[in-house]
């Protein structure tokens, strides 16, 4: 199962399903450079799943895989996406700056119920 409720943006799936959604950002315009981050976070704030994409048309695609969520306990995480114009990228290739920085929505959640067999 991979739902998504496209008002309050809540994401709700089985441990390992695999899905994906596209992202359009509203009210702006995007070069080339410019990038959408997207973090999922747990409840003590760690980083579970990140993804930076390009933009195309104003709008990317976030894919889960069974990976992503394999290896995660059951429960509730939160969700959020940011865009970086001009970006500043670490020794890594993550992003860690821009100008300007915008994070459009309030932390959404996601999500992952249990399952009975495995993959």
């Amino acid at each position: 199962m991979f739902k998504i409720n496209t008002e309050t943006g809540a994401i709700t799936m089985h441990k390992g399903d695999t899905g994906s959604f596209l992202i359009r950002g509203k009210k702006a315009t995007f070069g080339a450079a410019d990038r959408a981050v997207f973090t999922v976070r747990d409840s003590s704030g760690t980083i579970v799943k990140e993804q930076t994409s390009a933009l195309a048309d104003g709008a990317f695609r976030v894919i889960f895989l069974n990976s992503d969520t394999d290896g995660l306990a059951t429960g509730t995480y939160k969700w959020d996406v940011r865009y970086a114009w001009n970006p500043v990228y670490d020794d890594d290739n993550k992003v860690i700056d821009g100008y300007p920085i915008y994070t459009p929505r309030d932390g959404m959640t996601l999500e992952i119920r249990p399952v009975v067999g495995e993959i």
